[in-house]
């Protein structure tokens, strides 16, 4: 141990002398770190978001995936019911759902379909609520979704 301590203490004191070097040491390890951090969170998320999904149309999820739903770290069930409520056309993140609002408000999923409607000339929901439904919805301004939208939840998710 006690070699350890020196060890310890003639590489502190060279790392004070070489000041450059300590600096791209240390820039080089908060970098690794950083991106290997990023990247395990995307896959994570990634990975799960079709699991999350899941969870959200379970009656009964496991109690752990009960909490994580209240917490809002993953998918909550009357969150999800928006999504699956026509015209379809609210709430596409799957993953956890606390950035759908805001996303929704910015109107950032609306610009999306606007530019692949533009680029290719095809209408989302066409084939599902047909060509007028879906023209108008493409147009139709955000509202705030009421609070008690999960109320009818059940029949939305067609449990």
């Amino acid at each position: 141990m006690e070699r350890f301590v020196q060890d310890l203490k003639y590489s502190l004191r060279m790392l004070r002398q070489q000041r450059a070097f300590t600096v791209a040491a240390v820039a080089a390890l908060a970098l690794g770190i950083g991106a290997t951090t990023a990247v395990f969170s995307v896959v994570l998320w990634v990975l799960f978001t079709n699991q999350f999904h899941k969870w959200a149309h379970l009656d009964a999820p496991p109690r752990w995936i009960g909490i994580l739903q209240r917490l809002n770290l993953v998918l909550p069930r009357d969150h999800h019911a928006i999504h699956h409520s026509a015209p379809y056309a609210k709430y596409y993140c799957i993953t956890v759902g606390w950035l759908n609002e805001p996303l929704y408000r910015f109107r950032f999923f609306q610009m999306l379909e606007w530019i692949i409607t533009a680029v290719t000339g095809v209408v989302p929901r066409e084939d599902d609520i047909g060509a007028a439904a879906a023209r108008a919805v493409l147009e139709e301004t955000p509202s705030p979704v009421s609070p008690d939208r999960g109320g009818a939840r059940e029949t939305e998710l067609g449990v």
